[in-house]
Formats: C-alpha cells, sequence, structure tokens
C-alpha cells in the first residue's frame, strides 16, 4: 500500500504489515461461523495458513479486517487493544500477497466449502497446491489485473473506487433508518474539486447498485458541504449504500460501502391471547401462515393466507396452553395462546 499511504496498524510506516484481508457476509438473515476456517495463499511451505479463532461468527452484513500485524510493536498478541472486528495474524501467517498477481483461498476445515480469489498474473488454472484442507478449484474467480498497492474489490482495482481517489474530502458519511423504515443518508465535504454531482447508489447484495438519488456537487470549494438524501423504499434486510461521485470532465470514483439492516415489519400479534373459539392476527403485513401446536409439540392446526385484523374461528378440543407459529414471508413469530 506503500503509493496510497495503507499505514492499516498506524505505526506510521508503510509496509507489510499493513496488508491486509476483508471478508463479509452479504447475507440477509444468516449468521456464518467461520471458526476453525483457515485462509491462505498460494505460498506453499514458507507461510502457514491462517486458522480462525473459535467463537468468530459473522452477522449478516458484519464484515473482518485480517490484518497482517496490527500490534506491531507488541510482542505477545494478547496484550494487544484490537478492536473486534479486527483479527491480526502477527506476521507469522499468510497471506503476503503479492503486487503482481496472487491467489487466497478461504476453505472450512472438513473441505465442504472453499472461495478461491486470484488477481494479477495468477489464473485460477495454476494454483500452487495449499496447506489448507482440500477445496473446490471450480470456486474460483478472478479479480482483475495488478493492483500497484490498491485494495482490490470483487468490483475490481480499487485505485478507482476509494475515497482517496474522490477530486473531495469527505469528512463523513453515514446511514441511519428514518420514520417508517425509510434510510436517511448524510455526508459532508471538507472540500471539492471541479466536483459536478454525487449519485446515491443503493443494493441488497453489495454488488449490484442501482442510482436512488442524485445531489449537485459544490464545483470547487474550500468549505464545508453538507449533503442530505433519504431512501423511502428500503428492502426488508441489509442495505447497502455507497456514494458515486463524478467531476465535471466525466471522471467518477466511488466511496465506501455502508451497510444497514432494517425490519421493516412489526412483530405480530394474536388478540386475544385468551381464546374460545377464534382470534385475530394484527401487523402491518397483508397476510400470514398459522400453524397451531400443543404443548406436546403435536400439530394440531394449519392454516393459509389469514388476512391481518380478520377475526378467524379455530375448534381446540382441549383447554390449556397452545402455541401459535405466525408465518410471515421467511420469518416465524410463535406466540403463546390459552384455550378457556
Amino acid at each position: 500500500g506503500a503509493n496510497n499511504n495503507f499505514d492499516t496498524n498506524g505505526d506510521g510506516l508503510i509496509n507489510s504489515q499493513d496488508e491486509y484481508v476483508e471478508i463479509c457476509n452479504l447475507a440477509e438473515n444468516t449468521v456464518v461461523d467461520i471458526s476453525g476456517w483457515q485462509l491462505g495463499d498460494d505460498d506453499s511451505g514458507a507461510y502457514p495458513d491462517f486458522t480462525f479463532p473459535e467463537s468468530i461468527s459473522l452477522q449478516p452484513g458484519d464484515c473482518l479486517l485480517i490484518v497482517n500485524d496490527y500490534c506491531p510493536t507488541v510482542d505477545e498478541p494478547e496484550s494487544c487493544d484490537t478492536p473486534v472486528d479486527i483479527i491480526s495474524m502477527d506476521l507469522v501467517n499468510t497471506p503476503f500477497l503479492g503486487n503482481s498477481g496472487d491467489a487466497l483461498t478461504i476453505a472450512k476445515m472438513d473441505g465442504s466449502a472453499s472461495c478461491t480469489v486470484v488477481y494479477g498474473n495468477v489464473a485460477c488454472d495454476d494454483i500452487d497446491p495449499l496447506d489448507i484442507p482440500p477445496f473446490d478449484i471450480n470456486a474460483c474467480d478472478s479479480w482483475g489485473t495488478d493492483i500497484d498497492g490498491c485494495p482490490l474489490l470483487i468490483s475490481g482495482d480499487s485505485c478507482n473506487y476509494l475515497p482517496l481517489a474522490l477530486p473531495i474530502e469527505l469528512l463523513e458519511f453515514d446511514i441511519t433508518e428514518g420514520p417508517r423504515h425509510s434510510v436517511k443518508l448524510h455526508w459532508s465535504t471538507a472540500s471539492e474539486i471541479n466536483n459536478d454531482i454525487f449519485f446515491v447508489e443503493w443494493s441488497t447484495n453489495a454488488r449490484d447498485f442501482e442510482v436512488i438519488d442524485a445531489q449537485p456537487g459544490a464545483g470547487t470549494s474550500s468549505e464545508v458541504n453538507y449533503y442530505n438524501a433519504v431512501h423511502y423504499d428500503p428492502h426488508h434486510g441489509v442495505n447497502y449504500y455507497r456514494l458515486k461521485q463524478v467531476d465535471l470532465n466525466g471522471t467518477y470514483s466511488y466511496s465506501e460501502i455502508l451497510a444497514i439492516q432494517l425490519r421493516k415489519f412489526e412483530e405480530p400479534v394474536i388478540a386475544p391471547n385468551v381464546i374460545t373459539d377464534g382470534f385475530r392476527i394484527l401487523g402491518n403485513n397483508m397476510q400470514y401462515d398459522l400453524k397451531i401446536y400443543d404443548l406436546n409439540g403435536a400439530l394440531v392446526h394449519s392454516m393459509t393466507g389469514l388476512e391481518s385484523g380478520k377475526y378467524t374461528e379455530v375448534n381446540l378440543e382441549n383447554s390449556g396452553y397452545y402455541l401459535f407459529y405466525v408465518i410471515k414471508e421467511d420469518e416465524i413469530f410463535r406466540l403463546p395462546v390459552i384455550k378457556i
């Protein structure tokens, strides 16, 4: 990263200790446990592959930075105050990523899942055997050409994507949930040079983006400028946002990608929850499916397409406690109900 001042560990030096790999969980509802998984490049023998410690999980939308040496002045890594979203390999493990090309593989210990990325002058067909468990060589993607010290993204060489390449000094860029499950975006610049326009882009998978708003830039300015946008129709689950900044000459660059998880639907309730022969499901979804179980785990009723707020009759033979499983899209809500 010497060409672009990537001092990842903040020690004032730019060297191989600052090399890093970032992995993200792009799933909407699935937590990924990577405890015991291994990470390695195709340097055989000299550098052992990195094994993730126990209890390492990625929540939906979370990312984890794996740095060669985050604590270069500390002999014992346990004594380093490493942030929760960063893991330091302490210079004893791979990857030492080649500027002209390399391969990187992450694999589960039993070899049942893996992913390989190559770039530069390394192709999927000529990866050397790794120290990691067996992996699927067909699960390999090429991410571009020589990065020349720039972080490499799934979309290609990030020399064209990093905020450092923007003709602006971006002070902040943040997103928050607004009223009625909207998303509010705010960013500000300390200075701008020939800045024509900002496009606000949105995605549900962090790969395919669409423009949802545009804000005129300040041209050339040395004053602080503030920008705001609102996305009124985001997706239920994880939403991703970035800024596309366009110069007056038409060249453009991207900001970092920010993620936010939304629960657009309120949790349904059974009304009343003490029933004789009927009930209503109250919620902001149009329809629900329902399964009713007794306390022995036996399914006693199954219904589909129940309208929110509409009274539904049900014949439960025995008095006592029941569990109503209200199903809305990919979510299930377990609600206790008493039959008298």
